[in-house]
């Protein structure tokens, strides 16, 4: 189970992809849309190819959702609550 302590989940996600994963890093892909004043953005998450995908009112809180969203997925994944 991942332990985040300080909500820096893009930090995070580098992190445990470094020291469970090796060498690879997450990518992400930025877009934004809508008129200059009330932008929105949106941010794909690539890691071990999976893909997550979130919006935000800023391209950091887009990263940072994305981030947690593959946290999560991952955590579903590869480390399962054995029940003792």
């Amino acid at each position: 189970m991942f332990e985040i302590f300080d909500n820096n989940f893009k930090n995070a996600l580098l992190e445990i992809a470094q020291q469970y994963f090796g060498v690879e890093r997450p990518q992400y892909v930025h877009f934004d849309y809508g008129p200059h004043h009330a932008k929105v953005f949106r941010c794909i998450c690539i890691f071990n190819q999976r893909m997550t995908a979130s919006l935000g009112r800023t391209k950091i809180e887009a990263e940072q959702c994305a981030s947690q969203l593959m946290l999560d997925k991952l955590q579903g994944l590869y480390f399962k609550k054995v029940d003792t």
